[in-house]
């Protein structure tokens, strides 16, 4: 038999017995009435930590194993993303195919639940958590030097959690093989690159060679190297303000035979350094991409957080690492993800998919400006929104901003009155105050340093929440010290879960100073998680 046909026979074999203790989640509309049964299996939850007395969540519909295999399935046969050929792309501007550029790297094409990091917060990289761990799972990373400090820490640390074996690559040895295929010799410098491309299975290939990786994905994929791969993550710095339509369409022909290869987009980080950022039809946009790719295949099954009388058995090292998990997990698939507003810290995400994109009609709240307008004014600009912008914490009054912006000065609570000179409201009374008890809130956003955990607490108390379509928030945890604070805050997420909210993006505040190490673990986490939920029961479905 194939060794790859009897992998997968294996990795079937290893989700039958894993999902009884596994965390599974089935993904349907009615999966809102869950039972939970204590499994005793380990889950891994960050840095390889791991929490005894997993959850089962079984769904109606089925059990989690089928939703599991079945979810991942359906989005990867469905046809999807089809890209332009290349003689239509030369036929469109410079503007045409940058678009076009653009927005399929931030398209999603599989879901992807757990998405641990290794390396840090600040510059870390992410993986797709699956089934199978062990000496059997094989790590490439080619980097862009012998002596990458981020790379070597990325492997020693991935290596520790899953005992795989990791292997880097200096991308110049790379380099220096590709010259040497053209004259068809081959040296003893080069052979590890020769045996990396022999392979029958590689679980794991990251590629950061600045603005050779494209060169060297190319020279992979026609050297059919790539066919062995099941995870490839790599950083491309391939286009930029002074990249003409042949750039970019090479770019996309590059990102199309991958696709057509059988790759789907799980993830993408945006670099937002200097050096990367330009102007694309009057917005920033970056040329620095870490696209993270996998082929269709099982994956770790969507965290679920565990009811009340469980969480407090869990120890305040457990809970802390729950936290930390499941802040970096994501729960549905959102296909098209658009950054609005700053592509650094003060842009926020939307979900432009059919069902859940801010409508004609449109109205969103913005809690927390700090003077950075730049998400208010382009979702009013790109949406046609009707803007409404909360922060009194810079000295502004009340004001019409633009043509369809307005600034309140006031700040979000969980109670009328206030704090210290500061007007303070509920959601809940700022929309009567505003006339908009009876309107759907299309998007609210949330960056309003710790108050959020009160402020959500309430909303769910209150119900205002069954009628907001998005919800983004900035959660602070500025004490990451193991303690009962943790437990507080997995009720109030749990919450927003049963409230039918779940995450289709999460991403961890990178800004330096924000990283602390989580005490009783060797990982590092922030003090800050972006998370972006949709409402599930509030889809135009």
């Amino acid at each position: 038999m194939d060794k790859r046909i009897q992998r997968k026979a294996v990795i079937v074999t290893v989700v039958f017995f894993l999902v009884i203790g596994l965390l599974v989640v089935h993904h349907s509309s009615d999966n809102d009435d869950l039972s939970y049964n204590a499994g005793q299996q380990q889950v891994p939850w960050l840095g390889g930590k791991t929490w005894q007395g997993a959850v089962v969540a079984q769904g109606v519909g089925g059990t989690g194993k089928k939703a599991m295999i079945s979810n991942v399935d359906q989005e990867c046969t469905r046809k999807q993303h089809k890209l332009p050929s290349e003689e239509t792309l030369r036929k469109m501007s410079l503007e045409g195919v940058s678009e076009v550029y653009h927005r399929h790297v931030n398209n999603l094409q599989i879901l992807c639940p757990i998405k641990p990091i290794y390396a840090g917060m600040n510059a870390g990289w992410q993986v797709c958590a699956t089934p199978l761990e062990g000496p059997s799972t094989t790590v490439y990373f080619i980097s862009q030097t012998k002596d990458d400090v981020i790379a070597t820490r990325f492997l020693k640390e991935i290596a520790a959690d899953t005992r795989a074996t990791t292997v880097q690559l200096p991308s110049s040895l790379v380099l220096k093989a590709m010259s040497e295929s053209e004259t068809e010799t081959q040296s003893i410098e080069t052979k590890p690159v020769y045996d990396m491309m022999k392979l029958t299975t590689i679980d794991i290939m990251l590629i950061h060679a600045g603005k050779e990786s494209a060169n060297i994905v190319h020279w992979l994929d026609t050297k059919r190297a790539l066919m062995s791969v099941d995870q490839l993550i790599v950083k491309f710095e391939s286009v930029g303000r002074t990249s003409s339509q042949g750039d970019y369409i090479r770019q996309i022909v590059l990102l199309a035979r991958l696709h057509d290869d059988g790759f789907r987009i799980f993830y993408v980080s945006r670099d937002p350094e200097p050096k990367c950022i330009y102007k694309l039809n009057g917005r920033d946009v970056t040329g620095c991409y870490i696209i993270y790719m996998m082929r269709c295949k099982s994956t770790q099954p969507p965290i679920l957080i565990p009811p009340t009388e469980q969480l407090n058995k869990m120890s305040p090292t457990n809970s802390a690492l729950l936290y930390h998990s499941y802040s970096l997990s994501t729960q549905i698939l959102c296909q098209d993800v658009v950054r609005v507003g700053d592509i650094n810290d003060g842009g926020w995400e939307v979900c432009n998919d059919t069902d859940y994109r801010p409508s004609p009609n449109c109205l969103v709240y913005s809690f927390g400006i700090d003077k950075d307008w730049t998400f208010d004014e382009e979702v009013s600009r790109i949406y046609g929104c009707e803007v409404h912008s909360f922060d009194p914490s810079i000295g502004l009054k009340d004001h019409k901003h633009s043509e369809k912006v307005w600034f309140h000065d006031l700040g979000l609570s969980n109670a009328d009155g206030k704090r210290g000179s500061w007007q303070m409201k509920t959601l809940d009374s700022i929309k009567k105050m505003l006339g908009h008890s009876d309107r759907v809130l299309d998007y609210v956003k949330m960056d309003i340093e710790e108050s959020e955990w009160g402020a959500i607490g309430q909303m769910l108390t209150s119900g205002v929440l069954k009628n907001v379509r998005q919800l983004a928030v900035e959660f602070h945890s500025p004490n990451v010290t193991p303690g009962k604070h943790y437990l507080q805050k997995l009720e109030i997420l749990n919450r927003l879960y049963n409230s039918g909210f779940r995450l289709f993006w999460a991403h961890p505040n990178q800004m330096r100073g924000n990283q602390r190490r989580l005490a009783g673990t060797n990982r590092e986490v922030t003090v800050c998680y972006e998370l972006y939920y949709l409402n599930a029961r509030y889809s135009s479905k």
